[in-house]
């Protein structure tokens, strides 16, 4: 069987999508490599401009790259895919991002992480007019058309059946885990190094994720600011790393400005993105994480602290409760930033922390791209 791979989320800065796909690939390599069964599969990777340096893509047998040499996003889904596709005679294509090229008509595996955009759309952060009727369109379309529909979670998988439609039996949840880059031990000078490097000099707690007005940017800095004033202990910071993708705009980077202002010091640190070897860092080196929000298709970055021993606030909304379980301490009303100073002075206290830390590592821990790997493969299974 032949396997085609929308494989674009790879290219430059992977974030949520190219983590995915990263992971999900080089468990799929190790799995075929031991498994006979898998002896006439192949996998064909399709990139726009350059095929990244990664080891599972060198070291594989199943795998081939294609570049297509097609920078335009929606011509080389729509017209690069579909005629690679057809070149290459494929059996089935694999579309980890929302959407199937117009023109491919064979068997497909459709991946939705979550559809905010649909349940959501005045929320969503459009790029345009044309990219809101586009996507609403298209995915819509895609996931009919698709053979199988992969979803990370319960809570998404339900969504995509009461807003498209869709019979759950074409529907498989592979809940995702801790990015393998992430798993690497980090030396106490490393992290002194790291935080030197920004400028932090003791306890800091710690954000990771693009910010969206559905996680609580303002109402996340004003209750850590509520919670800095509060403190006995004074000095605590704050890192948020993320691009600001709010709509409508949140002036994020005013508000920490304001809020350094009142407290008198760089609390709040601000940074647009973290390669590998800076999250895994900044996850060991951080207090304590917090991911709130009130819709995720799954909710990874919280499941990455937790696995480094750093406990997590969250919210018991969309996924996340799914995600994290019993193992992160709650934020009932995020719309609240009194709510959230409370989490963040309730999570101060060494015993708290100690006890979510435990509770986070045990969660972690059942939760890995292996599996999957292996129920990913079943869906293709289904097609062969």
């Amino acid at each position: 069987m032949i396997i085609g791979v929308d494989a674009k989320s790879l290219e430059g800065n992977r974030t949520g999508v190219g983590r995915y796909l990263k992971n999900v690939l080089a468990e799929i390599a190790d799995s075929m490599a031991a498994d006979p069964a898998y002896a006439a599969w192949h996998f064909i990777l399709y990139f726009q401009t350059a095929v990244p340096e990664l080891d599972f893509l060198r070291n594989s047998p199943f795998f081939s790259m294609r570049v297509l040499g097609i920078a335009s996003n929606f011509r080389f889904i729509h017209q690069g895919l579909t005629k690679a596709a057809r070149a290459d005679k494929i059996d089935v294509l694999f579309a980890p991002e929302y959407v199937l090229p117009l023109g491919y008509r064979g068997k497909s595996v459709l991946v939705l992480h979550d559809i905010f955009y649909e349940a959501y759309p005045d929320k969503f952060n459009w790029i345009s007019p044309l990219h809101r009727i586009t996507l609403k369109w298209l995915s819509r379309l895609s996931s009919r058309r698709a053979t199988c529909i992969i979803t990370p979670s319960l809570f998404s998988k339900q969504e995509v059946e009461r807003l498209y439609g869709i019979p759950e039996q074409r529907i498989t949840v592979t809940p995702l885990a801790v990015d393998t880059a992430l798993e690497k031990s980090v030396s106490e000078q490393d992290i002194t190094t790291f935080k030197k490097s920004l400028g932090i000099t003791g306890s800091f707690f710690f954000y990771a994720g693009s910010l969206f007005n559905r996680r609580y940017p303002r109402e996340m800095l004003e209750g850590f600011g509520i919670f800095a004033r509060e403190a006995r202990e004074k000095g605590w910071q704050f890192l948020v790393v993320g691009k600001n993708h709010t709509n409508p705009p949140i002036a994020v980077a005013p508000i920490a400005r304001h809020i350094n202002e009142q407290l008198g010091y760089e609390a709040i640190i601000l940074r647009d993105y973290f390669a590998d070897a800076e999250m895994r860092t900044a996850y060991a080196a951080a207090y304590a994480f917090i991911y709130i929000s009130f819709y995720e298709g799954f909710g990874l970055p919280p499941l990455e602290a937790m696995a480094k021993g750093t406990p997590a606030i969250s919210t018991p909304l969309g996924s996340l409760a799914e995600v994290v379980g019993e193992a992160s301490l709650m934020v009932q009303h995020p719309d609240d930033p009194a709510d959230i100073a409370a989490a963040f002075r309730h999570m101060s206290d060494p015993t708290v922390r100690a006890e979510f830390s435990r509770l986070g590592r045990k969660r972690a821990a059942q939760f890995s791209w292996r599996r999957t790997a292996e129920k990913t493969l079943q869906v293709f299974q289904q097609l062969a």
